[in-house]
């Protein structure tokens, strides 16, 4: 008894002086367990917490917004969120890890919650994103006279340019087209992280949006010599979206599909309707070198790229599908993909329809 009583409080020790706030809650999230540094960073003292339930100590707006995280937790997964709050009458920016407890019939009776103070990091992210969003600003403007002088002197205005300079300014304009794609993704970055990104909706058919977006993206493909092909069943289609945001995410996944084709290649852009839901997914599919299986779960996370020498050649930041991730998001969709290695990648969203449809029989729903 007396040794378990030892282990006990070098346990509490240990938990005490750790920096961060550790508790354990049980299914009415109520705490049955805080440590000292809640004293620090609150100025609350753990015995006034126990016995209490997280709406009592947080509040509802709070208690709202950890609720899905809660119920993930009370359901056996391991939960891991950044959030931020007013408490205790100051903004508070933190990083938390649920963990599920079990009893001794394997049941989850309760979770551990752990809490880490974030704000320094999230200041100096602010500060970096301002820094960065200022610079990339100032590079764009004179980006954008370069490479409109370089298009003129192309097309012949300043007099007749000799074979050998007409490719030299072609490889310029190239790589000043990429530098400017590279400043408006970071800049877009920029907007998310500090949820400034506007959204203009509009109520439009998803066909013409489909093809103008091949038709801006045409002389890409065929610098890789690849035929898009458009489908324009269910062209009619309406969804509430921002054409200019949509077709951002368009255009990021047709360069994509085009750069990872092969020579001869086709890229087909096809549309589902799937009429029990009211949401049609659009799906742009290549018949190329395919994503590695390891690759997958990394896909939508910033700069990521796949290893390896044939997508360096390609050339890339990975940033335009994290991008494209949140752009869905914001217009209510989703979106995804399919891969096998050296056969071919789907990558497709999913958007509702703007008004509902009845214009289609059951026969034509399409699972998406």
């Amino acid at each position: 008894m007396q040794e378990q009583r030892s282990v006990q409080s070098r346990l509490q020790a240990i938990a005490d002086n750790l920096p961060c706030i550790i508790a354990f809650m049980d299914r009415q999230e109520r705490y049955l367990f805080v440590n000292a540094f809640v004293t620090t960073e609150f100025g609350v003292k753990p015995h006034h917490l126990l016995g209490r339930t997280m709406r009592e100590v947080v509040g509802d707006d709070f208690c709202k917004a950890h609720a899905p995280h809660v119920q993930a937790v009370l359901a056996g997964e391991r939960v891991s969120f950044e959030g931020e709050g007013n408490l205790n009458k100051r903004d508070y920016y933190y990083q938390s890890v649920y963990v599920p407890a079990y009893n001794d019939a394997g049941e989850v009776d309760g979770f551990y919650a752990m809490s880490f103070d974030i704000a320094d990091r999230k200041r100096v992210e602010m500060m970096m994103n301002e820094f960065v969003s200022m610079v990339s600003h100032e590079l764009r403007t004179p980006l954008t006279s370069i490479n409109g002088a370089l298009r003129l002197v192309a097309a012949g205005v300043a007099g007749q340019v000799p074979d050998k300079a007409q490719e030299l300014i072609t490889v310029a304009m190239r790589n000043g087209d990429r530098l400017l794609h590279l400043i408006n993704d970071i800049l877009d970055l920029g907007k998310i992280a500090s949820g400034k990104m506007e959204f203009n909706f509009q109520i439009s058919p998803i066909g013409p949006l489909m093809q103008d977006a091949i038709n801006t993206n045409k002389a890409y493909a065929d610098q890789y010599g690849v035929t898009m092909i458009c489908q324009e069943k269910y062209a009619d289609l309406p969804v509430n979206v921002d054409r200019q945001r949509l077709a951002q995410v368009l255009a990021n996944l047709l360069s994509n599909a085009i750069k990872f084709s092969y020579k001869g290649g086709e890229v087909e852009v096809t549309v589902e309707l799937n009429l029990e839901k009211q949401r049609l997914k659009v799906i742009v599919t290549d018949h190329g070198c395919g994503i590695p299986p390891n690759f997958h779960s990394k896909i939508f996370q910033k700069f990521s790229q796949v290893d390896g020498s044939n997508t360096r050649k390609k050339g890339g930041t990975g940033l335009g599908l994290n991008i494209c991730k949140t752009i869905m998001e914001k217009m209510d969709g989703s979106i995804g993909f399919t891969s096998t290695l050296d056969v071919g990648s789907q990558f497709f969203f999913e958007l509702p329809l703007a008004v509902a449809n009845t214009l289609y029989p059951a026969s034509l729903i399409e699972a998406s």
